[in-house]
């Protein structure tokens, strides 16, 4: 592949995510969190089959472009269904574990670079992701739709089924404050622990057609209600893609390249995955219990901490020790994973009202996606032109991305109040 080609191939998954997040709500509203994923999987494999097969340019993008649609997809449903399905006092850690999943993930993928990214193997190193891909085939099956998606449809024994399946009959989970999940106000009176219908014959009698409204996107911006917590999750997206992550992470992998031999270059480019890996656990353990304002406020003043560093490191020593550097970069991604890498995905569902949450959900990922793709294009310019004092625009973007999420952010986790 030529470099144009090359960035073509990598910019076009990012912008399948923008149509897979812009999709992928309404997909889930109207079919059901569920039926959204098997969809999905479908996509991702039928996008790496192509990949691995494929022997020009063209076919490569446009599967390349599949997968990305699917990407982006996924990271609409899955955040929803995880919140909806889990404990609210284990919501958090459960959201965690999707972000530790893509962690594990980028991990895997690396370790196989080490003896896989070459000419003979590349297509045998991306067969290697259908092998989720079959794991998942098997097991979303026995999956339970979400209770609230069925009591939202007015599928009141689909719901009560579901509730008995994932927490036993009789529920065991209490019916209090801490545990209720929010639904549309006709369904409220009559809901139990995670949106759950009550199982008395009264319950059936509420009509369908208004359990599926959901806004659009014009009465999403035009709510009162939705205006505030709409800014703070879609702030915390673009907070998380101009982080800066991106730019740790390719300075680390150039120090390393241009420091050490290869093979050592790869084994440390592994360890940052290790170290991002690892403080996406530690995050997972915190998040229920320091809350999730708490992890995103430290995560950002630690990230601009290290940027500070980075950038008088490398202006105030004339040959700044290349360890150092890559320590602090290291220390730069380890901080991200603690907060901004994966609750800007778990507090959206918490913070928006269910009538509001399927443009909410596709617009943060759209969000999302599209910030990666603007930064993924403006990127390499701004590298170019300002090497290491791209991270004092960091550090500046960090500071006031603290001061946001001091304002907008509230808490949510179990017993905190929404905003």
């Amino acid at each position: 592949m030529t470099d144009w080609e090359w960035g073509t191939f990598v910019s076009l998954f990012l912008l399948g995510g923008v149509i897979g997040g812009l999709t992928g709500g309404h997909l889930s509203s109207a079919y059901g969190r569920r039926r959204a994923l098997l969809c999905t999987n479908f996509l991702f494999a039928l996008g790496t089959l192509s990949i691995t097969l494929a022997h020009s340019p063209m076919p490569l993008f446009a599967a390349r472009l599949l997968t990305g649609i699917a990407a982006g997809m996924s990271t609409v449903v899955v955040p929803v269904y995880i919140n909806e399905l889990a404990p609210r006092r284990w919501a958090g850690m459960l959201g965690s574990a999707n972000q530790m999943a893509i962690v594990v993930g980028i991990l895997v993928s690396a370790i196989a670079g080490l003896g896989m990214a070459t000419v003979e193997l590349w297509r045998g190193m991306f067969a290697l992701a259908l092998v989720p891909n079959a794991l998942q085939w098997v097991l979303l099956p026995m999956c339970v739709e979400s209770p609230s998606w069925l009591a939202a449809q007015g599928l009141a024994q689909d719901n009560k089924e579901a509730i008995d399946k994932l927490y036993g009959s009789p529920i065991s989970l209490p019916i209090d404050d801490e545990e209720t999940r929010v639904l549309p106000d006709d369904i409220e009176e009559s809901a139990s622990s995670h949106g759950a219908f009550d199982a008395s014959p009264d319950a059936t009698s509420s009509p369908a057609s208004s359990h599926t409204h959901q806004l659009s996107y014009a009465q999403l911006f035009a709510s009162h209600e939705m205006r505030r917590p709409l800014i703070a999750a879609l702030g915390l997206h673009v907070i998380q893609q101009f982080s800066g992550i991106n730019a740790a992470i390719f300075y680390s992998t150039t120090i390393f390249t241009q420091t050490y031999s290869p093979q050592t270059a790869i084994h440390l480019t592994v360890l940052v995955s290790v170290v991002n890996l690892f403080m996406t656990i530690i995050s997972t353990l915190l998040i229920d219990s320091l809350g999730r304002r708490t992890l995103v406020l430290t995560s950002e003043a630690m990230m601009a901490a290290c940027a500070a560093a980075v950038f008088v490191t490398n202006t105030s020593l004339n040959d700044p020790p290349p360890a150092l550097v890559a320590g602090l970069l290291v220390a730069f991604v380890g901080a991200f994973a603690v907060g901004l890498g994966a609750i800007p995905w778990i507090i959206l569902p918490e913070l928006i009202p269910p009538t509001g949450l399927t443009a909410a959900a596709s617009l943060g990922t759209a969000t999302n996606w599209g910030s990666a793709f603007v930064l993924a294009l403006l990127f390499p310019v701004a590298i170019g032109a300002m090497g290491y004092t791209v991270f004092l625009l960091f550090a500046l973007f960090l500071a006031m991305s603290f001061v946001f999420t001091w304002v907008y952010v509230p808490e949510t986790k179990a017993g905190a109040v929404r905003i």
